[in-house]
């Protein structure tokens, strides 16, 4: 930005002309640069009797994702690890994504797509169940 300054979470929500290039840039990145490459990334489930459920999963979870788990699992403890078995990042859930950006939910060729998060949930429980 001007000056060589970071911009801030005020400069997004006021949609200066910078950020909103460089959401656009990073969009059209998601387009021209999309990897190749496949990523295996792990989920791992792990039980102790019938009170307590661990769910390792490789991403940095937003809340709702974990909550959505918690919510859903059998166990009356359930835990989750979050970059176990991988790093894919920040997932979060659709609507989280719609919002014009923030760091976690910007367009990137590397970085998990909008409903990855409710694959993710829809994996734990089953693999908890």
């Amino acid at each position: 930005m001007e000056a060589g300054r970071d911009f801030t979470s005020e400069d997004i929500a006021r949609k200066h002309p910078y950020v909103m290039k460089f959401f656009a840039q990073n969009l059209m990145d998601c387009r021209d640069k999309a990897i190749q490459t496949k990523r295996i990334e792990k989920m791992i489930s792990i039980r102790f009797g019938d009170q307590i459920g661990i769910m390792s999963l490789p991403t940095e979870p937003f809340t709702e994702i974990g909550l959505a788990i918690k919510k859903a699992s059998p166990f009356p403890l359930t835990i989750i690890a979050a970059l176990g078995m991988g790093e894919v990042g920040y997932v979060g859930l659709p609507e989280h994504y719609c919002h014009g950006g923030g760091y976690e939910t910007s367009p990137s060729p590397s970085k998990a797509d909008r409903d990855v998060g409710v694959k993710m949930i829809e994996a734990a429980v089953r693999m908890l169940n």
